[in-house]
């Protein structure tokens, strides 16, 4: 759906378009947004009945790379994500939990909706519509879900985790601890022929 600036009404009982505009300094007038994630995130706050912020959807490839750091392949440059808070710390965890066990009302609603990607943060939360899923898999396919919360469950611990742009985190670790090795390794090799030749 398009989302222009200067839209200005109610296009579900408890949001106004605007509310979906980009909140990107450098917005153009009018942007993309998928659906999907509308649809989703209304499902939300109609469901538990308590009020829901928008905190980010469309984002601008200087949005992107210059205030977030983040490559401009994510969804949000793509349109297809939307990142909100729930008002009300009851619903927030239920929602978290939901998400986090894959399983639930609302979780089974989203995922047959179509989003196909969720992030878990302290303050808000991360839905996307992205084309391809991730490493998880339900009854729906394959999705990605990602816990960037500081306070880690079990659930969370025993999963490999992805971030918004769909990398695992612990394959960076690894191959910067490979890397990190390999340099050790090399500098003992150095040394030892050092002293060899001597």
């Amino acid at each position: 759906m398009e989302i222009c600036k200067s839209d200005n009404y109610n296009i579900y009982a408890h949001f106004n378009i605007h509310e979906f505009y980009s909140k990107s300094p450098d917005a153009p007038d009018c942007h993309y947004l998928n659906d999907i994630v509308m649809e989703a995130v209304n499902y939300v706050r109609e469901y538990y009945g308590v009020p829901v912020v928008i905190t980010s959807t469309y984002r601008t490839k200087y949005h992107e790379l210059v205030l977030l750091g983040k490559s401009h392949t994510g969804e949000h440059f793509k349109g297809n994500a939307i990142d909100f808070k729930i008002l009300d710390a009851d619903a927030m965890k239920d929602y978290q939990h939901q998400v986090e066990t894959a399983s639930g009302e609302v979780y089974t609603y989203l995922r047959q909706l179509g989003v196909r990607g969720f992030g878990l943060y302290d303050e808000f939360n991360h839905i996307d519509a992205r084309s391809v899923g991730g490493s998880h898999t339900d009854a729906f396919g394959s999705y990605a879900f990602w816990d960037n919360r500081k306070k880690k469950t079990i659930t969370e611990l025993k999963t490999f985790r992805e971030d918004e742009d769909g990398i695992k985190p612990i394959r960076k670790q690894l191959f910067l601890f490979g890397l990190v090795l390999f340099l050790l390794l090399a500098l003992f090799v150095w040394f030892c022929v050092k002293r060899c030749v001597k």
